[in-house]
C-alpha cells in the first residue's frame, strides 16, 4: 500500500492496489458473533460501523490509502497518476448533438400546434377547395423559419455559456512537492492537501 507522503526507503512508488485485494467488513456477521459471545457493547458497534464506512473502496482503492498523505502533500508524479486514474474534479457535462436539438425544435408544443393547423388546412385543400393550399404553404414556411431561428439562437447561447465557463475557471491552493501551489480546481485529486480560507 502506498501513501501520498515521501518515503526515503522506497525507491519506486507502489501502484494502487486492485479492488480484489480489499474486502469490505461484514458488519452483520461480526455483530452476530459478538452478541453470541456476550462481549459486545453499543460503543463497539458504533466503532465498527465507523471503521466499515472508512474502509469503503473508492473506485477500487482503499480510502485510507488515498487519504494517507504526508505533510509535504502529494508529489507531481503521484498527482498525475491519480488524475489519470480517477479523472478530473469536475461534473461531466451532458452534451446534446446539434442535429438532435434541431429535431427537438420540430417537436415543441408550439411547433406541434402549427403542424396540426397545417394538417387541417391540407385536408380542407384536398376535400373542399384548392384555395387552401396557399394557407398550407404559408404555415409551412412560417414553421420552418421559426424552427431554424430558434435552433440558431440556442446554438449561440450554448457557445456563449461554454466560452464563459472557460474564462471563469476555478482555482485552488494545494500542497504539491512540499510547496503550496495554485492550480485549477478541476486538477485536484483524492488525497490532496488543500488550503481553505474564509471568503471575502
Amino acid at each position: 500500500m502506498w501513501s501520498g507522503g515521501n518515503d526515503a526507503n522506497t525507491k519506486e512508488r507502489e501502484p494502487l492496489l486492485p479492488k480484489a485485494e480489499y474486502k469490505m467488513t461484514d458488519v452483520s456477521a461480526d455483530r452476530g458473533k459478538q452478541r453470541s459471545a456476550g462481549s459486545a457493547s453499543a460503543s463497539d458497534d458504533k466503532k465498527q460501523d465507523y471503521g466499515t464506512h472508512y474502509d469503503a473502496l473508492y473506485k477500487g482503492v482503499d480510502r485510507r490509502a488515498l487519504m494517507n498523505t504526508g505533510a509535504d502533500g502529494l508529489t507531481s508524479e503521484e498527482s498525475s497518476y491519480r488524475l489519470e486514474k480517477f479523472g478530473r474534479n469536475e461534473l461531466v457535462e451532458k452534451k446534446v448533438d446539434k442535429w438532435k436539438k434541431l429535431y427537438l425544435e420540430f417537436t415543441r408544443p408550439m411547433a406541434l400546434m402549427v403542424w396540426g393547423a397545417v394538417m387541417i388546412e391540407t385536408f380542407e385543400a384536398i376535400f373542399e377547395s384548392s384555395s387552401y393550399w396557399a394557407d398550407v404553404i404559408v404555415l409551412i414556411i412560417l414553421q420552418l423559419v421559426n424552427v431554424f431561428v430558434g435552433w440558431s439562437e440556442e446554438l449561440k447561447a450554448c457557445n456563449a455559456v461554454s466560452a464563459l465557463k472557460k474564462n471563469l475557471q476555478l482555482h485552488a491552493t494545494c500542497k504539491r512537492d512540499g510547496k503550496w501551489k495554485n492550480i485549477l480546481a478541476a486538477e485536484l485529486v483524492p488525497g490532496d492537501r488543500v488550503l481553505v480560507a474564509a471568503g471575502a
